[in-house]
């Protein structure tokens, strides 16, 4: 089984990288990419993952995207009020996206009541601070 990377497996070349491309997300006028760079910078000192394709190792097709991952726990990110519903339960069930079975948070400042909802039924907790966010992934 393939497992990412830890945060101390990272080069100082990588960790430059991952901060640069944090940081260059964070000032986007993109609402999407600012935010998810928010979320990224937020969770800096456990990050390993940032804005990450994921290839299906047979095929080289795209499988998804990661937003944010850190050790503990895969966070999507957005903008909208509704409609991540079937992403969120592929990044938790899909193997090729979630090899350990972490914890999948969506952080989505905008996201309605009923949409949340539907998520947390799904044991996907939705958060909708930064603050409350690092709370709950550091508990």
């Amino acid at each position: 089984m393939h497992h990412r990377p830890k945060k101390a497996d990272l080069t100082p070349d990588q960790l430059h990288d991952l901060i640069m491309r944090i940081t260059k997300a964070t000032l986007s006028p993109d609402v999407q990419t600012s935010l998810t760079g928010q979320a990224g910078r937020e969770l800096i000192d456990e990050i390993i993952a940032f804005q990450h394709t994921v290839l299906d190792p047979g095929t080289n097709l795209e499988v998804g995207i990661i937003d944010v991952e850190i050790s503990t726990s895969i966070i999507a990110v957005t903008n909208e009020s509704d409609g991540l519903l079937q992403k969120l339960l592929k990044l938790k069930n899909d193997p090729r996206l979630n090899p350990e079975q972490k914890k999948v948070v969506l952080y989505a400042p905008n996201y309605s009541p009923q949409a949340a909802r539907e998520a947390v039924e799904e044991s996907i907790p939705v958060i909708q601070s930064l603050e409350r966010l690092s709370a709950y992934v550091k508990k």
